[in-house]
């Protein structure tokens, strides 16, 4: 009785906090300070309270409690004699009276109960606050209605003065009740005071396939969060799904990840999500959409434009691609398809590289979707040609022509892969690479060109230069004509032949000698030497791209019955001509005298068989290939094929002699 009556005359009002470590969890700790402590316990229906002091060192503990029906206080003294009561209970308000040396705190874990029923007396009761968190008072009691249930709380505050707060109609002194705090309320009449401790639903969230904008499947993965802050979304917590917000799924335990499967056919699907709390609270319905996406795009590629010929590996791909649902994504190439390149962002134009190799290269392309539907693979074809057209072979019409205002020539030239697709051609004067009268100008796919309106000059000579060029763009090397010569005069060129057409004579007692040879004979030596006298002041000039060459054997053999080989069809047994026809390209050989050994021992003429007219391109510098064939020991002559004048038709050799060698 001591005991009781010391604590109910020092009792005073103490401050104690109670913070939650982990909400779902409920645990607490409860911080008590030496002293009175006005204390409630949130959590568990019922605790000992020995259980709960003897975590407690402190030499005198006392714990006191309201007795509304009785209108007075019972005590625990820890003393079998003594004690009135021996728990606490949910919901109610203690004193607690410790003698100790500083502030302690005690942890406590258990189930706080989700609904619970509170009989209140009218007049004073010793309450505390139902939930784990501070609430605003009128809200924290409820059903209970202020006015109506009960008059006024009170809060005690030790270290203030006064020492009490309140809340009424009239008087709003604090405005929420705190968790392990107690309280005083006056209630107006007998209620059961209905704890929930939960009547707040949980929030939440749902993302389908992590928030993607499309699919192109039905099974999707959904991503959940839930939050309540009273009883938590901890065991017993559920979620239920639906497609269209009518129909249902069976309740389930709350879980943040759910495997789900959409409606079908293409578009936009949205998924319903609700979750209830421990308590029992449903929540709003929560949703997310996707857009489901099952049919893969279509499109076309084109290379270089849809051409059909390139001369590079390097091409430009031009790419259209389609996808009515979720729209185009990446795509990706293959030079055989089978090996593809990493899939990549999708543009309109691409430059890629072609395999390597003349001939047909296919190139193919794949497309993705947004929603991940990947296309058929569609392809183009291009003929890779890098290498040019033959040089034309061009032919003008003869050695001389009495006009001055027209030319006329034709060529050929060909390339397997891409074709011939363009001839131009130019004309100079007096050279190759002299003035030039008609500058480059396309005949199209035309290989022959007659040329008018022309202002040609007597005694000059004209050379046609033309080019091809394939599908692929290459242009080929030029090819020249072998020059013809403007000859106006009263009366057409008489054939005086000397060999290979050699000397053309005209009535104005000029000619043109088109190809001089060495011979070791004492008459051709002679003929060439008169030919080179009566040449008067004009410097001897040759024969584009050839030479007149004697060799000291029989190494060149030529098809039977032919005076004119091409360079393919030509015997060479000497490795070291083989290798000079080689390096200046050779196109062909011409035997210059046909062997009749009667008229040959008859006039002295010595060894004509081995004299031939080797034809090389017409850009060839012939002097060079003079040279280097004149070092060869199996060479006995060789010189330009030279253009000579003749003054007077009296000087030509006689017929007689040469009328044979023709």
């Amino acid at each position: 009785m001591i005991k009781r009556l010391i604590f109910s005359i020092i009792i005073f009002l103490g401050l104690i906090s109670i913070s939650p470590s982990d909400l779902f969890a409920e645990t607490f700790q409860l911080n008590l300070k030496p002293g009175v402590n006005y204390i409630s316990i949130p959590i568990g229906k019922s605790w000992k309270i020995k259980d709960i002091l003897s975590q407690i060192s402190a030499t005198s503990k006392q714990v006191a409690f309201w007795d509304t029906v009785n209108s007075k206080y019972i005590y625990f003294v820890d003393d079998p004699d003594f004690d009135q009561f021996s728990t606490f209970e949910f919901g109610r308000g203690y004193w607690i009276y410790l003698e100790m040396a500083s502030s302690t705190t005690i942890n406590l874990t258990e189930t706080t109960p989700i609904n619970y029923n509170l009989p209140l007396k009218k007049g004073w009761n010793a309450i505390g606050c139902p939930k784990t968190k501070e609430m605003p008072v009128e809200a924290a009691l409820l059903p209970l209605r202020l006015g109506v249930d009960y008059a006024s709380v009170w809060r005690y505050a030790f270290k203030d003065y006064p020492w009490y707060q309140q809340y009424s109609q009239k008087k709003k002194e604090f405005t929420h009740l705190k968790p392990g705090e107690g309280y005083w309320i006056r209630m107006l009449k007998d209620v059961t005071w209905v704890i929930n401790p939960d009547t707040t639903p949980p929030k939440g969230t749902v993302k389908v396939n992590n928030d993607a904008k499309y699919t192109n499947s039905t099974s999707v993965i959904l991503t959940l969060s839930a939050t309540d802050l009273e009883s938590g979304m901890g065991q017993g917590a559920q979620m239920q799904f639906s497609n269209d917000n009518i129909n249902w799924s069976i309740p389930e335990a709350y879980a943040t990840i759910k495997s789900w499967t959409l409606l079908t056919g293409d578009g936009e699907k949205r998924v319903y999500v609700k979750f209830k709390d421990k308590a029992g609270n449903w929540s709003q319905t929560y949703s997310d959409s996707i857009i489901l996406d099952t049919t893969p795009p279509t499109g076309t590629v084109k290379i270089n434009n849809d051409a059909q010929y390139t001369s590079s590996t390097s091409v430009t791909l031009t790419l259209s691609a389609t996808d009515s649902a979720s729209g185009i994504s990446q795509m990706q190439f293959s030079n055989g398809g089978t090996n593809w390149s990493t899939p990549e962002a999708y543009t309109p134009t691409k430059t890629w590289t072609l395999t390597s190799g003349e001939g047909v290269k296919t190139v193919y392309v794949k497309f993705s979707d947004k929603a991940g539907n990947w296309s058929q693979a569609y392809s183009d074809t291009i003929i890779l040609d890098t290498s040019p057209p033959s040089t034309p072979i061009v032919t003008d019409n003869g050695q001389f022509t009495n006009s001055t205002t027209q030319l006329h020539a034709t060529w050929t030239s060909s390339d397997p892969e891409s074709k011939i697709s363009e001839y131009c051609y130019r004309i100079t004067q007096d050279s190759i690479s002299g003035i030039v009268i008609v500058d480059w100008t396309s005949t199209g796919s035309a290989n022959e060109i007659t040329k008018d309106g022309l202002n040609l000059i007597n005694k000059k000579t004209y050379y046609f230069g033309v080019q091809a060029k394939n599908g692929a763009g290459i242009w080929s090397k030029i090819g020249y004509s072998d020059g013809i010569t403007v000859e106006v005069s009263s009366s057409a060129p008489i054939l005086n032949p000397i060999g290979n057409k050699n000397i053309f004579v005209q009535s104005s007692s000029k000619a043109s000698v088109r190809t001089s040879i060495s011979l070791k004979t004492t008459s051709a030596r002679s003929i060439l030497r008169e030919n080179q006298r009566l040449t008067s002041k004009k410097t001897p000039q040759f024969k584009p791209g050839e030479i007149i060459i004697k060799f000291n054997s029989d190494i060149v053999g030529v098809p039977a019955g032919k005076r004119i080989a091409k360079a393919n069809e030509i015997k060479i047994n000497v490795n070291s001509i083989q290798a000079l026809n080689k390096k200046f390209g050779l196109l062909s050989a011409e035997r210059i005298f046909k062997e009749d050994e009667k008229r040959r021992l008859e006039y002295k003429l010595g060894d004509l068989t081995n004299v031939y007219l080797f034809k090389f391109p017409i850009d060839a510098d012939v002097e060079v290939i003079v040279k280097e064939y004149r070092k060869d020991p199996n060479v006995e002559y060789v010189e330009p094929n030279y253009i000579m004048w003749i003054m007077g038709e009296e000087k030509l050799p006689s017929k007689k002699i040469f009328k044979e060698y023709k």
